[in-house]
């Protein structure tokens, strides 16, 4: 390999005699250099994804649309659940049972689309009654 001239190159101490560039200022003509162009998609964290057909680009911005959806429904199953917890914490009932009703809805949904597992679904929602039960036994 060709390595740019800002580039030091030096055997890794930990590396077993494999060889490590310290990078000490390239340019971005440098950096094509080191690394050549590929079918590379990249995502939120700009961690890119080598796709080397249509199919496998087209694959890799499927997941990623539906990682972000999966996680836009399990982030509003959460916030239900805060709205539970909440209520308890204030100690309204009427409130609480409420917010239960509409939680355990949304934990179903989540449940029967896949985002998370049936088992956690059943704990949570019984987690939740138990609290809002016990609440009103708390208040009688």
């Amino acid at each position: 390999h060709r390595y740019p001239s800002s580039c030091n190159i030096s055997p890794s101490a930990k590396g077993g005699g494999r060889i490590q560039i310290l990078d000490t200022g390239a340019t971005a003509a440098d950096n094509a250099e080191l690394h050549p162009p590929t079918w590379a998609l990249l995502n939120d964290s700009g961690v890119g994804s080598v796709a080397n057909s249509a199919q496998a680009r087209k694959r890799v911005l499927q997941n990623e649309n539906r990682r972000r959806h999966n996680a836009s429904l399990r982030s509003r199953m959460r916030t239900y659940v805060k709205s539970v917890l909440k209520a308890v914490r204030e100690g309204d009932q009427e409130q609480a049972r409420r917010a239960l009703h509409q939680a355990e809805s949304i934990i179903d949904k989540t449940a029967s689309k896949g985002i998370v597992h049936a088992n956690t679904a059943a704990r949570t929602k019984s987690r939740l009654s138990a609290r809002v039960k016990a609440l009103g036994t708390a208040q009688s």
